[in-house]
């Protein structure tokens, strides 16, 4: 009778062994599991930032062809008020001029 026992012991024994094994294969699945989706997660959030730079960058680009064309069409509309406003001043003056 004693024999059998020796054989649920060991039985038993070597169940919680397996079992300690099937847990620590286990909990390292889940583990790498666990870092391939914090590594795919980052990489999503890099993409995202990377995007969001870009975005901010292309709003502070003050040389781009477009902005050239409206800083010069900016200047020729200020150049004309300017001749504008002096030839208005000029023709205030003479008319003061001959009214005396």
């Amino acid at each position: 009778k004693k024999q059998p026992k020796k054989k649920k012991k060991k039985k038993a024994l070597h169940e919680k062994v397996h079992d300690d094994m099937l847990k620590k294969r286990r909990a390292q699945a889940i583990k790498v599991r666990n870092e391939e989706l914090a590594a795919a997660a980052e990489r999503e959030e890099t993409k995202e930032e990377r995007r969001r730079a870009e975005l901010i960058a292309a709003r502070f680009e003050t040389n781009t062809h477009e902005a050239r064309l409206q800083r010069l069409g900016d200047r020729f509309q200020l150049l004309q008020k300017l001749d504008q406003k002096r030839i208005h001043l000029i023709e205030e003056k003479e008319e003061k001029k001959e009214e005396k």
